[in-house]
C-alpha cells in the first residue's frame, strides 16, 4: 500500500480500502455566509481562492494534503498531530490578515481511502464532530491528538460527539 501522504503517488495509485494512521485536519471559516452577503459572490469565489490556496500550501509545508476544499473549508491529512497543528496556526494566521477566523479540529487515527483520493471512516467522523465543538478561533483536539503534541493544551472536559458513541475528551490549543 502507497501512504497518503506520500508526494511521488496520488489517487490513481491508491486502491479504495487502503488503511493509513494520519492526523486529521478539518478547518471552517466562521460566519461564511454574512462574509459572502458582504462581499458579494465573485468577490467571495476570490476569497475562498486565496483561502484554499493557502490551506495547500500551509498542509503541503507540513508534508500533508488536502483532501478537499469543502465550501468554507479543508479536510487534510497530515503525518502527526504537531504538524497538523502548524497547519492550522499558520492557516489561522493567514486568513486573520483577510479579516477571517477560522476554527480547526485534529484527531489522529487510521482512516481509510474511499476513492478519487477521497478518505472515510470513524476517525474522519470524529474529526468533523470535534469541529462542530470548536468556537471562533479555537483548535480543538481529541485527547489522541493532544497527547500526541509537544505542548501543553487545555482540557475542555468530557463531550458527546453527535452520532458517534461514547463521550470524548477534548482539549483545545492556543492558535496563535
Amino acid at each position: 500500500m502507497t501512504s497518503l501522504l506520500d508526494e511521488s503517488s496520488g489517487p490513481s495509485e491508491w486502491a479504495a480500502g487502503d488503511r493509513d494512521y494520519v492526523a486529521v485536519l478539518f478547518t471552517d471559516i466562521v460566519d461564511s455566509t454574512a462574509h459572502l452577503v458582504e462581499a458579494g459572490d465573485r468577490r467571495w469565489r476570490e476569497i475562498l481562492d486565496m483561502h484554499d490556496r493557502l490551506a495547500h500550501q500551509r498542509v503541503r509545508a507540513h508534508h500533508g494534503r488536502v483532501v478537499k476544499c469543502i465550501g468554507d473549508g479543508v479536510l487534510a491529512v497530515l503525518p502527526s498531530a504537531e504538524d497538523a497543528l502548524a497547519a492550522a496556526r499558520l492557516l489561522t494566521e493567514d486568513l486573520s490578515l483577510l479579516a477571517l477566523r477560522v476554527r480547526a479540529a485534529i484527531h489522529v487515527g487510521e482512516v481509510e481511502l474511499r476513492g478519487e483520493g477521497d478518505i472515510g471512516g470513524l476517525n474522519v467522523h470524529v474529526a468533523a464532530r470535534l469541529l462542530a465543538t470548536a468556537r471562533t478561533g479555537e483548535i480543538v483536539l481529541s485527547d489522541a491528538a493532544a497527547r500526541a503534541v509537544a505542548e501543553h493544551t487545555t482540557y475542555v472536559g468530557d463531550l458527546e460527539l453527535r452520532g458517534v458513541p461514547g463521550r470524548w475528551a477534548v482539549h483545545t490549543a492556543s492558535s496563535a
